[in-house]
């Protein structure tokens, strides 16, 4: 195939080249010294580095749950209110690190397919929500514990006229007093069929 785009043969693309080909994309007017448009098919050939392709990074963004979702729940064990209101307090933190989790997790190669394995990114519609919280304190030395339980959602399917839940993803991160902004990842992030 790489030699087909080298050679802009750009049948060697199926049905990406149609979304193209019509409109006159792939001479978006911006050429070389000497040469006439291309640029994008340029810059299509460059994704193919040196011999594969690379996928687009898959981006999610995070939503208030559903109207038809369970309420989040939350769980805390052994802190105290103070230590959890000093989390709190930084909890644009919190979402930030589970969000960065979340994308690495779903753009690790070999963790996603698309097509016929699970999970599959084309079913995704690309948003997910937080369906629970958990926060343990660990003591001698104190730290704490923090999950964090994302639910992606899919498409809608045959028998259901909505997204639904799809693929679950358990962020876990780690939290030490007197460093109430920091979270570190505390483990793998754990994934499950929803």
């Amino acid at each position: 195939m790489r030699d087909r785009i080298l050679l802009k043969d750009w049948s060697a693309l199926g049905p990406l080249a149609a979304i193209f080909a019509p409109i006159g994309a792939w001479d978006d007017g911006v050429g070389r010294e000497g040469r006439e448009g291309m640029a994008l098919a340029d810059r299509v050939t460059a994704l193919l580095g040196s011999g594969g392709l690379r996928v687009a990074k898959f981006r999610l963004t995070r939503i208030e749950p559903p109207d038809w979702a369970t309420q989040p729940d939350l769980s805390i064990f052994n802190v105290t209110v103070a230590e959890y209101t000093a989390m709190q307090r930084h909890r644009e933190r919190i979402l930030w690190a589970v969000q960065r989790e979340v994308e690495e997790y779903i753009n690790t190669p070999d963790q996603y397919g698309e097509g016929e394995s699970f999970p599959d990114r084309l079913r995704m519609t690309g948003t997910y929500y937080i369906g629970s919280e958990s926060y343990i304190a660990h003591r001698d030395p104190t730290w704490f514990q923090i999950s964090v339980q994302c639910r992606c959602l899919e498409r809608p399917k045959t028998g259901v006229p909505r997204d639904d839940d799809y693929l679950g993803l358990e962020v876990w991160l780690r939290c030490v007093p007197q460093r109430w902004a920091s979270f570190e990842v505390f483990r793998n992030t754990d994934s499950s069929s929803i």
